[in-house]
């Protein structure tokens, strides 16, 4: 199941998704400058939420990286699929938010292939750059493998349960982890009970997609 639903109900019904979003543009946003015309009408029109709704000074732990020891990349795109699914079923995590921390147009997300395009739009139809989705965590599947490079690929946030966690995927393949600091061991060990090597930025200097043989 994946429904439609505005970016800014998320950020009212998830206080974490509002303050983590918002840290994220924050961050990317210092690097344009709002006095150039060109700088500033990217950041009005893709920065659309850059001071949250609810502030929340919550320590968030964000070093966390999650990657599989691919054999190869035909076992990398068998597997790692697979073990997002275990990881957040292990944190009673049934339902996520698919979000990019950008205000974009999912319908354009670059998926890996047309099927995967054309399958996503039979279930979501076209919608407004306002708009994100609601998942089962059976849908994973789908966004991997995507063709974007150098900022976060996507970001899947617990829509409930009680561990606040979000997982943004790289362009290494690997699972960049958030989550509040006092759930950080919970998460690690289940990160681990998943089958992932863990560490922090550095990791993905050894596990990416790049290295892997077809």
């Amino acid at each position: 199941m994946i429904q439609a639903i505005r970016r800014t109900t998320i950020f009212r019904f998830s206080p974490f998704a509002d303050n983590l979003i918002a840290s994220y543009q924050r961050s990317y946003a210092a690097m344009f400058d709002a006095t150039i015309p060109e700088e500033a009408k990217v950041l009005r029109q893709y920065y659309d939420h850059r001071e949250a709704l609810q502030p929340d000074d919550t320590p968030i732990m964000s070093d966390l990286v999650m990657a599989y020891d691919a054999a190869d990349r035909p076992d990398y795109v068998t597997q790692m699929p697979l073990r997002p699914l275990q990881f957040f079923n292990s944190l009673g995590v049934a339902q996520l938010y698919l979000m990019d921390f950008l205000r974009s147009d999912l319908n354009e997300f670059p998926f890996e292939n047309f099927r995967k395009k054309n399958l996503f739009r039979r279930m979501v139809g076209r919608q407004s750059e306002d708009y994100n989705f609601l998942l089962d965590t059976s849908d994973l599947p789908l966004f991997f493998h995507a063709r974007k490079w150098d900022v976060p690929v996507i970001f899947l946030v617990a829509a409930a349960g009680e561990i606040p966690v979000a997982v943004n995927l790289c362009d290494d393949g690997n699972l960049h982890v958030s989550c509040p600091d006092r759930y950080s061991q919970q998460v690690q060990a289940a990160a681990l009970a998943a089958g992932f090597e863990t560490g922090d930025f550095t990791i993905c200097s050894r596990y990416s997609i790049c290295y892997l043989k077809h």
